[in-house]
């Protein structure tokens, strides 16, 4: 877990005060700070599902201004499920007949739900408004 965390938060700290003067970053930091109260439902959302690769979450969150107490909470917590089933993929490797088989239907569906639960009060809130 901790060899999660370290890159996670070295690159957050590297980025920082590298993208500060776009017009684009600015557009997009604007976007993020309209969500500010659903964070880290945002967050858990993107570290459980497959949707985007870690590094450019990594990367990303910084330079659009996403507070590094949520980004931390998020990696800690977020990686949990998915480092799980990486780990059952691992000790199943001897019967591995395909790179299909480390993640199947099931394990991504389930990662997909877990994501969709925690972004809900954020999707029903914002309809309410």
């Amino acid at each position: 877990m901790l060899l999660y965390i370290f890159p996670s938060t070295f690159i957050f700290a590297l980025n920082i005060k590298m993208y500060q003067n776009d017009e684009k970053l600015k557009f997009f930091q604007n976007e993020v700070a309209k969500r500010r109260k659903s964070f880290l439902n945002y967050m858990f959302f993107l570290r459980l599902t497959p949707t985007l690769p870690n590094t450019f979450i990594n990367f990303a969150s910084p330079i659009v201004d996403v507070p590094y107490h949520i980004f931390f909470l998020a990696t800690v917590i977020g990686l949990v499920p998915t480092t799980y089933i990486t780990v059952r993929a691992g000790l199943a490797l001897g019967e591995l007949q395909s790179v299909g088989d480390l993640y199947d239907f099931n394990s991504i569906a389930t990662l997909f739900f877990i994501g969709l639960v925690l972004i809900t009060p954020t999707l029903i809130s914002k309809n309410k408004s």
